[in-house]
């Protein structure tokens, strides 16, 4: 197995009620989102996936400004209003030095559509 496969925890929600289920009205909100935890390094960069049937993958790089445990990027109706729904599908990439540090466990969640 690659040693770099699942290297990483789960992603999970953040700022929902639910630990599988953002809201329509937490998605309108803006406030809602993913979070990867790892340990994080100031320059790592993270790459999101969002995976869903019959929907575009959507990836979100994110550049760490600081030493942390955790990160959390928005899911927004800008740019995820495709994925409202739907189940989803997300896994998370490190890369550190220009090099594949690992990937996360994957995690599944829904966005309602009302």
């Amino acid at each position: 197995m690659d040693p770099h496969f699942e290297r990483f925890g789960k992603p999970s929600l953040h700022n929902t009620k639910s630990t599988t289920i953002i809201t329509h009205d937490e998605y309108l909100s803006g406030n809602s989102g993913v979070k990867a935890t790892y340990p994080g390094k100031a320059g790592d960069e993270l790459a999101f996936y969002l995976v869903a049937e019959d929907a575009d993958t959507h990836r979100k790089w994110q550049i760490n400004l600081s030493d942390r445990p955790d990160y959390a990027i928005p899911i927004t109706d800008y740019w995820e209003w495709e994925l409202v729904g739907k189940q989803i599908y997300m896994f998370f990439d490190v890369i550190r030095d220009s090099k594949l540090l690992g990937r996360s466990k994957g995690f599944s969640f829904t966005i309602l559509d009302k």
